[in-house]
């Protein structure tokens, strides 16, 4: 949206007292409160943001990956509506990488403005702040056509509407999620009786099992705190320092199982969203892996790393390290004692092959594919021992988020090999 300049009510409400400025700026959030969709919160932020400061101009940026997305602006001349510019590459990307505000008196005076974006444009000076400083999903800015020292209060009204910009998105994506659900809900149960029947009884399986495993952590820290309360006090020297360390892996074992349950809801309805890189992968699958050292020696099992190609691969990082953890935790978890757990990293045919294998009792062919499903590997292991089966659906969900695919390997008798398979496209280089 272009205009030519703000109204000369506007540009007088810029520079009235503070208390007038508060009045517009609890108006905005009202405003935003109200707004139920990302256009409505890019129009009501491109109309204060220049009512706010008396700009000449103001954008509005959303992240879009590792790129900057100028969704909407209104200025007295064209500025970057609808274009992408690399994070590395604009002001709004420095903004949204190091979560801080920016001041610029003179854009052509500091190395943080590509000079030739700029040039042709009114541009002289500019405020940029991000749309929540906390992991940033966005930025405002705001441009005036003369070099201009913006003032403390203009700085923190922009800032105070980014803050409420941040609410109000979240409440956008929160408002299409209900929506979406009760439809498909809906449409879901619209079908017959015996359908709804079916949702209704797995959702009770699932409430049972998860409430079941649970149970169990939180059964052990109850009893071993209790037991720690009566040491202590009666003699407090005599505290157990191990029955900490087995609560505190009690808590660990359940806020496992509460990060599984909301990954699997995710994935359930398609709101995994990768934030893609270039890492080095035997960096990020070392670290998981090692991580896991000491549960082996605890287990008796021989943990075994074999990296036997290195390569930079375009990832989320986030996701490849939770896809390791679950396999190898998986494989020690469903392993006999004293026996050996091997992660290799190698080429295969269609890219890069991540394998963990095991030497378990085995999965029968004709229940793999269960493995996969919500719940499937805890029906297949019994309940009670801390696998709430959602690991493998998981790790199989991020590996498709990522672009690649989650397979497994067993003769049912013995062994189980489960491979992680990165395709050519996602192999950025080699360093070896």
């Amino acid at each position: 949206m272009v205009s030519s300049t703000l109204t000369q009510e506007d540009r007088a409400g810029a520079e009235r007292s503070p208390a007038h400025a508060m009045e517009r700026l609890i108006a905005v959030v009202q405003e935003l409160s109200l707004a139920r969709t990302l256009e409505a919160v890019q129009e009501i932020v491109r109309r204060s943001a220049r009512q706010l400061t008396g700009a000449d101009g103001a954008t509005f940026v959303l992240r879009d990956g590792q790129q900057c997305f100028y969704a909407d602006e209104d200025a007295i001349a064209p500025l970057w509506k609808g274009q992408r510019f690399p994070m590395q590459a604009c002001v709004s990307g420095w903004v949204m990488g190091h979560g801080e505000r920016v001041v610029i008196g003179d854009v052509f005076a500091d190395d943080r403005v590509p000079a030739d974006v700029y040039r042709p444009t009114f541009v002289r000076s500019m405020v940029m702040v991000p749309v929540r400083p906390a992991s940033p999903i966005g930025a405002i800015g705001a441009y005036w056509a003369h070099q201009h020292a913006a003032s403390e209060r203009e700085v923190e009204l922009l800032a105070a509407l980014a803050n409420s910009t941040s609410i109000a998105l979240e409440n956008v994506q929160v408002y299409a999620e209900l929506e979406a659900r009760v439809a498909a809900r809906t449409a879901a149960l619209a079908d017959t009786n015996a359908e709804l029947r079916r949702v209704q009884a797995d959702k009770q399986r699932i409430t049972d099992m998860i409430v079941h495993d649970l149970q169990n952590p939180v059964a052990g820290i109850s009893a071993m705190l209790q037991i720690l309360r009566r040491q202590l006090a009666h003699e407090p020297a005599a505290a157990d320092d191990a029955m900490v360390e087995r609560a505190l892996r009690s808590c660990g074992e359940l806020s496992e199982m509460i990060r599984g349950v909301l990954q699997a809801s995710q994935a359930e309805r398609g709101q995994l969203v990768a934030i893609v890189e270039e890492v080095e992968l035997e960096a990020v699958v070392r670290d998981a892996v090692e991580a896991f050292r000491e549960a082996a020696r605890q287990g008796e099992h021989e943990l075994v790393l074999t990296l036997a190609v290195k390569a930079r691969v375009r990832t989320d990082p986030r996701f490849m390290r939770r896809i390791v953890q679950n396999l190898v935790r998986n494989a020690l978890r469903h392993t006999p004692e004293g026996t050996r757990v091997e992660v290799t990293m190698m080429r295969g045919p269609e890219g890069i092959a991540l394998s963990v294998s095991d030497d378990g009792p085995g999965v029968a062919p004709s229940l793999q594919a269960a493995i996969f499903e919500p719940f499937g590997a805890a029906a297949l292991h019994g309940r009670g021992s801390v696998d709430t089966g959602l690991g493998l659906p998981t790790s199989r969900a991020l590996a498709r988020a990522l672009g690649g695919e989650l397979t497994i390997t067993s003769d049912g008798v013995r062994g189980t090999t489960l491979t992680l398979t990165i395709p050519e496209g996602h192999i950025a280089g080699r360093i070896g």
